[in-house]
């Protein structure tokens, strides 16, 4: 990450944690009620816990938002959060749709010159 972009994080209060998260994701639950009456229960973040790399103690980050830049394997991360483990008919089941793949495959061509372009054995 450029020194911008580190430097910018902190003048609007953004911490950047670099470390191994755990599956202790301790949510607080939030009731409110829709225009139409019905109410909605929905669940938010409160602390996460971290081990920092090259120590062997583990800390409790109190948060406001997480995001999660695990690439593809952010679907494994969204199911430690709680993300798609609910019942299937409700919002809480809808799983993150991001698995690893393979994405590139490489396969050698023979140019004009390789093909023709053959040692004869004297």
């Amino acid at each position: 990450m450029s020194w911008y972009v580190r430097s910018k994080n902190q003048t609007l209060f953004f911490l950047l944690i670099s470390g191994l998260l755990f599956a202790d994701f301790n949510t607080i639950k939030h009731e409110m009620i829709t225009e139409d009456g019905d109410p909605v229960t929905f669940s938010r973040i409160g602390h996460v816990t971290v081990q920092m790399p090259n120590s062997l103690e583990s800390q409790s980050v109190e948060c406001s938002l997480v995001i999660n830049a695990a690439g593809a394997w952010s679907s494994k991360v969204a199911e430690l959060a709680g993300i798609g483990t609910g019942p299937s008919h409700s919002l809480e089941g809808i799983k993150l749709p991001v698995e690893p793949k393979k994405r590139c495959l490489f396969k050698k061509r023979r140019t004009r010159r390789q093909l023709y372009s053959r040692k004869i054995p004297i």
